[in-house]
């Protein structure tokens, strides 16, 4: 079954949509993982990895990148 011209915009607009949030979702998760492993030091047990990690899952974007940006401001000055 061939699609209309107008279809076949409609269709390519939501698959690049979806692309690109799986893609935003993907880089906000792999931000808040890696701040569980850097962001409060080192980690003595996986109780305190878990709640690090449960901790950053619960931020948004913006308080992730926040977080990041101090992170890497004061253990990467030089």
């Amino acid at each position: 079954m061939s699609l209309d011209a107008e279809s076949e915009h409609i269709r390519e607009v939501y698959a690049h949509y979806g692309l690109a949030m799986y893609l935003a979702q993907n880089l906000e998760r792999e931000l808040a993982m890696l701040l569980a492993v850097i962001g409060k030091g080192k980690m003595s047990t996986a109780w305190d990895y878990d709640a690090a990690l449960a901790e950053s899952f619960q931020s948004t974007f913006g308080a992730l990148v926040t977080r990041f940006g101090e992170v890497a401001a004061s253990d990467y000055q030089e």
